[in-house]
């Protein structure tokens, strides 16, 4: 299977991304900078009324990343929002761990989706790195671990 590999760098609080509406699809979510409660709900709907089945987050304010995403994806279910070709969203804190690890988890989960087939993976990074890291490598060297092709897009 192929994994279509496409990260998004984000200002803190700044602009929202295009995220898809119609294609299934994980996140690893890499929070450097706080954000405001406002800007991480509305992030969240979107990803709630799209069609995100997985959230893996790691970083600063994970716990309430992992209550804003949720929530959101509950009141879309409630108020039928959220299409029903898509399972609802699960959500992992991984702040414990290595960022490497996190790509490994997420890859490995998506297998077992519940949503037919996921083949797009979103890096989403939150404000400025203090470090320099090679999230392109990460994502594509789990990918090949699980078996998938990887495919970088910009």
């Amino acid at each position: 299977m192929d994994m279509q590999v496409k990260h998004i760098r984000l200002d803190a609080d700044g602009a929202y991304p295009m995220l898809p509406e119609n294609r299934a699809y994980a996140v690893v979510l890499i929070t450097h900078e706080e954000t405001t409660d406002f800007w991480r709900r509305g992030l969240a709907e979107q990803m709630a009324v799209g069609s995100c089945v997985q959230v893996n987050i790691w970083g600063e304010n994970a716990s309430e990343w992992t209550e804003a995403i949720d929530t959101a994806n509950a009141f879309a279910i409630m108020t039928e929002e959220r299409s029903e070709m898509f399972p609802d969203i699960t959500v992992s804190s991984q702040s414990n761990r290595m960022i490497e690890d996190v790509f490994e988890f997420s890859v490995a989960n998506v297998q077992y989706n519940e949503a037919e087939q996921i083949d797009l993976l979103l890096v989403i990074e939150v404000g400025e790195p203090m470090f320099g890291y090679n999230l392109h490598g990460m994502a594509n060297r789990a990918a090949r671990e699980y078996g998938m092709s990887p495919a970088l897009t910009c």
